[in-house]
């Protein structure tokens, strides 16, 4: 018999469900985390469990074999009552709760567990991430930060896994409006010459029927050069294939259908330039017959989509007025479309930049840490003494950086779940910056770069302090690390108003005559979309996560961050922040 459970806990079950995870196959995002959480935590068994009405069942496992287990043995059952703190058992054997239980007193022999519970951003605990051990222990606490950035990187992607559907649905409901048009001739003409894409009418051999006035001008032909042709005239031949296999396959199996997204596809012009595009494909029945829309985005010049709806609506106004009766209910919904779009490429791109961190940056110290304490331990006794310092100055500059990466991570983990407090507070910049100075004289001097400090002793301002000393520490770092020997780097405020800052503002400067940078380098500054990494004068390395925390603590303020450099020229970074009363 089931047990009755309260409403807070049905309404719990229901955004469980809601989010289609239960019963699905292994995903590997998902099992990269958990192999993830048993290295930080350096434990065999790691879980990502969800809990239903009667089981726990793992989504994805590390060290087990079992699928699920009932929920009133399961240990995350009891980990999402308490959902704003991490659950930990350090030995189950001592515990009254646990003592007793099946998982600990047989397979897999539970002692040790530590569970974070997945909270959405409504407050519901769909389950945990969990790391399990045999024996009894106690995590550090930069582990426990580490499970916490994980299991909050799990949420981003339920989250953004329910985006893409919404997404989905909202492009049914698009197509459903233009598949009530097709069959009048007048008013699919009207919609299809007047849409801001290239779009193109082929029957499903691929012969082209109909084209609009983008097509025109994005590949370049007149009309009547394609119309009767195949569309793989539009396509080079590497791709053309691909096309035909694809076409055939949807005719088979007629729904909407996006082509391109996350990989390269390419078109050909009639000069036979090739440009990066996106591909829908929408079936349409015309009297009885299969037709197919398609839809080609030019992406490598892409327009500000608000502007081009604008005048979208304005051109379906003047066109006539058989489409007048739908142009509300279309305009909501684009609009809606709009939304949930930027909302999915913004998800895409901060979980691309967090599990490519995860993956690659926090992977990789990890694996040589791991692999020259192996060397050490197996034949330390072979080795000179030279070589142990050697090894022993490798493992510590490796501790160093993976030190630094993680208090990154979870720096910019914090800010993006808005759990940064902002107090902004009256204080001496000159003090703070001296202090700063002080600390980063250590690794500035290994290059024997000089620190000026120009900022006057008079300039008091009101702002958040802690968020104002990493934003300073970031630009001195990058300084020092693309500084070369016997270099300088420059501390002041700009006092002169420039069109980039007015004199309601104080503008601050940090100067290098390092190796400056190129036009391209300083577009792809600040973004959270784009990966720039670049070694240091002497090698360093860096986290790809400081000038993104700079830019959002700037922009906290109501401020503005920019560089200004040349390649070979050094690079001089400025930062506003408003004077406040």
């Amino acid at each position: 018999m089931k047990n009755i459970i309260s409403r807070r806990e049905e309404e719990r079950i229901a955004a469980l469900k809601s989010y289609n995870i239960l019963d699905t196959s292994p995903q590997k995002i998902y099992d990269d985390i958990t192999l993830l959480a048993s290295q930080i935590c350096d434990t065999p068994i790691s879980l990502i469990s969800l809990i239903d009405e009667d089981r726990q069942w793992f989504k994805s496992k590390q060290g087990v074999d079992v699928e699920s287990t009932p929920r009133e043995i399961a240990f995350c059952a009891r980990a999402i009552e308490t959902p704003e703190e991490l659950f930990i058992v350090s030995n189950a054997m001592e515990d009254e709760r646990f003592k007793n239980n099946p998982l600990v007193t047989e397979y897999p022999y539970i002692r040790f567990y530590a569970g974070a519970p997945l909270v959405t951003n409504d407050g519901y605990a769909l389950g945990t991430l969990c790391v399990i051990d045999r024996e009894p222990r106690v995590l550090k606490p930069k582990q426990l930060e580490a499970l916490t950035a994980l299991r909050n990187g799990i949420v981003t992607a339920f989250e953004l896994e329910r985006t893409n559907r919404f997404l989905k649905e909202s492009e049914e409901k698009q197509k459903q409006l233009l598949e009530e048009t097709v069959e009048k001739d007048n008013a699919t003409r009207s919609i299809i010459e007047s849409a801001p894409n290239a779009m193109i009418l082929i029957e499903a051999n691929g012969v082209i029927r109909m084209v609009n006035i983008q097509t025109e001008k994005i590949f370049g032909y007149l009309r009547d050069e394609i119309i009767g042709k195949q569309i793989e005239i539009l396509l080079p031949p590497e791709h053309s294939d691909i096309f035909i296999k694809l076409r055939e396959t949807f005719i088979t199996k007629p729904s909407h259908k996006a082509i391109g997204y996350g990989r390269t596809l390419y078109g050909i012009k009639k000069d036979g330039v090739r440009f990066p595009i996106e591909i829908g494909l929408n079936p349409l029945l015309n009297k009885g017959k299969l037709w197919i829309l398609v839809s080609v985005i030019d992406i490598s010049e892409r327009k500000n989509h608000d502007e081009k709806q604008k005048i979208y609506l304005e051109e379906l106004k003047e066109k006539n007025g058989i489409i007048e009766r739908g142009l509300n209910e279309k305009h909501v919904l684009i609009g809606e479309l709009t939304e949930a779009k930027e909302k999915l490429e913004t998800l895409n791109a901060t979980k691309d930049k967090f599990f490519s961190i995860i993956a690659h940056d926090l992977k990789g110290p990890l694996g040589s840490f791991k692999q020259v304490t192996e060397l050490l331990a197996e034949s330390y006794s072979e080795f000179p003494e030279e070589d142990k310092v050697e090894f022993i100055l490798l493992m510590s500059q490796e501790s160093k950086n993976l030190y630094s990466l993680l208090e990154n991570l979870l720096e910019w983990s914090r800010s993006q779940r808005g759990n940064i407090p902002f107090n902004p507070e009256k204080f001496n910049l000159k003090m703070m910056s001296i202090e700063i100075i002080k600390l980063m004289k250590p690794t500035a001097e290994k290059k024997r770069i000089e620190l000026i400090n120009h900022i006057p002793i008079s300039l008091d301002i009101i702002a958040d302090e802690n968020m104002i000393n990493t934003v300073i520490r970031n630009l001195i770092s990058n300084a020092i690390k693309f500084t070369p020997d016997c270099g300088s780097i420059e501390l002041g405020i700009r006092a002169k108003t420039t069109e980039e800052f007015s004199s309601s503002e104080d503008c601050i400067f940090i100067k290098d005559s390092g190796l400056g940078m190129s036009l391209e380098t300083r577009d792809k500054l600040f973004r959270i979309d784009t990966q720039v990494t670049t070694l240091g004068t002497n090698s360093e390395k860096g986290t790809g996560l400081g000038l993104i925390l700079c830019k959002e603590f700037i922009e906290k303020h109501s401020g503005k961050i920019w560089v200004e450099s040349e390649e070979g020229e050094g690079s001089t970074f400025y930062f506003t922040i408003p004077r406040r009363k």
